[in-house]
């Protein structure tokens, strides 16, 4: 199962796994990646991404970027400097802030939220290098507000988006913007402001092809939201409203194929996925069912997540397809948690045998991570890495 329009070729000694698990010297990997993203997987975090041979994820515990090989099994921090502590900037796994990470264009892209800049590397995290700043004044006109909402990033087509909703405050007044902006990413040119809606406060993106579509949502209640689905094009510059109207809307769950759009919306009582099809005004339901999030597709099948308050419990997942027939439905256990702890799980990307999962708790005192293969036929569950072992002797702090 080939992800879309990403062609990879990618090479690694047995030399290089070992070094870069001690930080020794190593040689560049070699990867080749078109210019479209594919953004299977466009969570609510932006700090892991995957091809066929290789995941990155953050430990946010420790700010530092990690690679998972999947023919070696090697896991370790993004660098190969001797007796580096990954501490600051000089180490090539340092990331300080975990706002965006992507494979692009044979380069490993990051996108850091605080300084606001572009920084892009070899997949081995050599020749490591700021791209540009977007902390221009296109984005303090539009991002400068009392409280930005749920920004999300893409590179496409050698251009950077940024998205978001911003609320400003202005002589006592409150009002919500959902904005979207883009800069080249091989110039320092100021970008352009490619969407602005004061009806929505709230907005997601995602490229595929020659447009980038837009969802602009008001989710501020849980029964009905209103929203808008934009299509721009990335060759004109021009825009075009597809739907307008009332539907709930799943924050940044949505997918893009080449005839059809399909988002996840849900409330307190049920869950739904709706299809609206290009050419078409009427959005049609294809599945409705248990409180599940989507997380992604695989193929043309949705693939579904159940995470619960209590770590113990697991983490349902399920697999429908368009249909809403489940192909596949089974929990995935945590090893090694503490009961009663709060886990946010994660799905990393999926190749032509697996599903892979980061699971993740969110306390300062606990910073407890794995990840997790699961078989697409549901049957076969291993960990691949873990620091429940360092977590549970109390070696891991918040630096």
């Amino acid at each position: 199962m080939k992800f879309r329009n990403i062609l990879i070729k990618l090479t690694i000694a047995v030399l290089l796994l070992t070094t870069l698990c001690s930080c020794g010297s190593k040689e560049a990997i070699e990867v080749t990646v078109t210019e479209d993203c594919d953004y299977n997987f466009f969570q609510y975090r932006q700090d892991t991404c995957s091809n066929e041979a290789v995941v990155y994820f953050v430990l946010p515990y420790e700010q530092m970027l990690m690679f998972y090989d999947k023919q070696s099994g090697v896991c370790a921090p993004l660098c190969g400097k001797p007796e580096c502590d990954h501490t600051d900037y000089a180490c090539n796994a340092y990331f300080p802030s975990s706002d965006g990470l992507c494979l692009y264009n044979g380069k490993l892209y990051r996108f850091y939220e605080s300084g606001k800049t572009i920084v892009c590397s070899d997949t081995d995290g050599t020749n490591k290098t700021t791209v540009r700043s977007v902390n221009t004044t296109l984005f303090t006109d539009n991002f400068t507000g009392s409280y930005i909402s749920d920004p999300s990033s893409a590179f496409h087509r050698g251009w950077f988006y940024y998205a978001a909703g911003v609320t400003v405050v202005s002589a006592g007044l409150t009002t919500d913007y959902a904005r979207v902006i883009a800069y080249p990413i091989d110039s320092d040119e100021e970008g352009t402001l490619i969407y602005s809606s004061d009806e929505y406060k709230n907005v997601a993106i995602e490229p595929y092809g020659d447009y980038i579509y837009i969802m602009a949502y008001d989710d501020s209640s849980h029964d009905v939201s209103r929203m808008e689905i934009v299509r721009y094009s990335v060759e004109t510059g021009e825009s075009e409203t597809l739907y307008k109207g009332e539907k709930s809307f799943q924050s940044r769950r949505f997918r893009v194929t080449d005839d059809a759009i399909i988002f996840c919306g849900c409330t307190l009582e049920d869950y739904t996925i709706y299809k609206l099809t290009f050419g078409e005004d009427t959005i049609e339901t294809i599945y409705e069912g248990t409180y599940y999030y989507t997380y992604g597709f695989i193929g043309e099948n949705i693939l579904l997540g159940l995470y619960k308050a209590d770590g113990a419990d697991g983490f349902d997942v399920s697999i429908i397809d368009q249909e809403g027939n489940t192909l596949m439905e089974t929990t995935v256990e945590y090893e090694d948690l503490e009961a009663g702890r709060f886990v946010i799980p994660q799905i990393m990307g999926t190749d032509e045998d697996y599903i892979y999962i980061d699971t993740r708790v969110w306390y300062n005192d606990y910073p407890y991570e794995s990840i997790i293969a699961l078989s697409l036929d549901g049957s076969e569950q291993t960990t691949l890495w873990s620091n429940a072992e360092e977590v549970n002797a109390g070696e891991y702090v918040w630096n």
